[in-house]
């Protein structure tokens, strides 16, 4: 597909596009296979063989395993009945039939175990040269080979990070408590964008819970004159707030675009994914009426805001927020409307799921689909020893990457304005200040091993957040500085009074954690070595696990509490 536009995203996803991003995919791979000389029905005898083979072990296994508990039993009778007679036949028996017959099918089940290693070194042979083929980045090429309208980067390189500051004015994430664990960048007609995957530390109150069972006796008398004693038990619950950091991964799409430069506003999934016509009809009716009101306030209070005039959209769509009336309906033309429209009440494939906020001359996207998706593409999973099965992997896989990817895009190029509005590709940004973007320094050093930056004390079963703070080059290569933060966990306790239903106030005990911050600042060099997937593995071999990591022609290394030469003996290696 070869188009400078798409004007009706998702109807030229689900009629066109889907078909063929399928199909280059599939060719991709036979393409990849041919040039590594794989013989597929070979390869697809042998895994036949190696599948018999397998059952045939998993057959010896049990025999042997009962085998074992047979041996084990007569064992155990013959030295329970030892001093009678029929411990003695058990024990003639254990050492005549069991123990020999343990014996045989263990011998049959190494056998066995040889027979089939044997078997699947033979399918890993079939496709050796396959296996080391697989490269990160080949669900973005076979994107890109699929639409000309898509440019996507192998990474996330400066001068693309320096056109969004610059141009567009994204300021880039200096909280501490956020760490980049990947991204994928590009353009749309020049347009940039980068899906950023995060790792976010919060601190807010935790609520804790304690108990404490009481109880009192009171005595009454009846019309008889007789004394009762009665007893009564009462469980007091008592709550205490306390601040406690809390954990999340997010992804979100950020793009740059010049067209509406003053707008703000911020829209959320309307909540009719999966409701039918009728409930969509009456949903839509009971926010206009909203939106009716919210109409006659503006006016009354002097504010801009009215309804656009297509009841769908403004129910749907919302964006209640904004704040320029006149650059909402330059960038929202009828036919931005009606792809939005689309979007949020078609169910397939993800429907209303998506958040999106315009900042001036930002645009973000997060969707709830792809809070669950892993865009990092590793060759790792589309190796294996059986060629059909890592088709339908990598095949399978490109397929969810292209959709995921595409319906962040989604809402971007629902809106043409934004294809129409093109960078000017002849502005230059000025230099970043390092080699590589933060983002990619980020994902690098989140590769390597979090324990080398876990903080003195702190708590094993916390996670790390590692932060590049500043970085300094040194030729082609940069040395970061990362701050790395987490918590000790101290368990304590309070005493609450609560008033109990004797008249009296207890102490309840309420169990809680306190957390106390620690970091911890080390070194990490990143550098560009642009070795293939399977060469870095070979060499990385040779360095100390965790220590250094190697992805899409990147590779960091551990430098300590200070700069040191790690990195250039790192690099002789490559």
């Amino acid at each position: 597909m070869a188009e400078d536009m798409i004007y009706k995203p998702r109807e030229i996803y689900t009629r066109f596009l889907e078909k063929q991003l399928h199909e280059e995919a599939d060719k991709w791979f036979d393409d990849l296979a041919a040039k590594a000389n794989v013989n597929k029905d070979e390869n697809a005898l042998h895994v036949k063989a190696y599948q018999a083979a397998k059952a045939e072990e998993e057959a010896a296994e049990k025999k042997a395993k009962s085998g074992q508990g047979w041996a084990t039993f007569m064992l155990v009778m013959g030295i329970i009945f030892a001093i009678v007679l029929i411990g003695i036949i058990f024990l003639v028996l254990y050492f005549t039939t069991f123990k020999k017959m343990k014996k045989e099918r263990a011998d049959i089940l190494e056998k066995a175990k040889a027979k089939t290693k044997a078997k699947l070194d033979i399918c890993y042979a079939d496709v050796a040269a396959l296996n080391a083929s697989f490269d990160w980045n080949m669900p973005c090429k076979v994107l890109e080979k699929a639409s000309t309208l898509l440019e996507l980067d192998p990474t996330f390189k400066t001068e693309r990070m320096q056109q969004l500051i610059v141009g567009y004015g994204y300021q880039e994430d200096d909280n501490y408590l956020h760490s980049v664990l990947g991204s994928n960048s590009g353009a749309i007609n020049g347009n940039p964008f980068f899906l950023e995957r995060v790792s976010e530390c919060e601190v807010r109150d935790k609520t804790y819970t304690g108990t404490l069972v009481i109880t009192w006796t009171t005595t009454s008398r009846d019309s008889d004159g007789h004394t009762h004693t009665d007893v009564h038990t009462q469980t007091l619950i008592a709550t205490l707030d306390k601040p406690a950091p809390f954990y999340e991964d997010t992804t979100r799409l950020i793009y740059g675009n010049d067209a509406a430069p003053k707008l703000k506003f911020s829209r959320y999934p309307s909540g009719v994914s999966g409701k039918s016509e009728k409930e969509i009809e009456s949903f839509v009716k009971s926010k206009v009426k909203e939106l009716e009101k919210q109409e006659k306030k503006a006016i009354k209070k002097g504010e801009n805001f009215t309804k656009m005039g297509n009841d769908e959209f403004d129910a749907l769509f919302g964006a209640n927020d904004r704040n320029n009336e006149v650059e909402f309906r330059l960038l929202f033309t009828p036919l931005a409307q009606t792809n939005m429209i689309n979007l949020i009440k078609k169910p397939d494939p993800f429907g209303d799921d998506f958040v999106m906020v315009k900042d001036k001359k930002i645009t973000s996207v997060a969707s709830r689909h792809s809070q669950s998706f892993d865009y990092s593409a590793s060759p790792a999973r589309f190796r294996g020893f059986d060629v059909a099965a890592m088709k339908q992997a990598f095949v399978g896989y490109c397929d969810d990457f292209t959709k995921n990817l595409y319906f962040d895009l989604a809402p971007i190029m629902s809106i043409p304005l934004y294809q129409l509005h093109r960078s000017n590709e002849n502005l230059r940004y000025g230099a970043y200040p390092s080699n590589f973007t933060k983002h990619e320094q980020e994902t690098m050093i989140n590769g390597l091993d979090p324990a080398l930056f876990r903080p003195k004390d702190a708590s094993v079963e916390l996670p790390v957040i590692m932060k590049a703070v500043a970085s300094t080059p040194s030729g082609k290569d940069d040395i970061v500085e990362v701050l790395a933060t987490s918590y000790i966990a101290t368990p304590q306790v309070e005493l609450v009074p609560r008033l109990g239903g004797d008249g009296h106030t207890h102490l309840v005990p309420v169990p809680w954690v306190e957390y106390t911050e620690v970091q911890k600042t080390s070194f990490v060099g990143v550098g560009e070595v642009g070795s293939s997937a399977q060469e870095a593995a070979e060499k990385m071999a040779k360095i100390p696990a965790g220590q250094a990591h190697y992805e899409r022609g990147l590779v960091s290394c551990y430098l300590g509490d200070k700069p040191s030469n790690a990195f250039a003996e790192l690099r002789k290696v490559f």
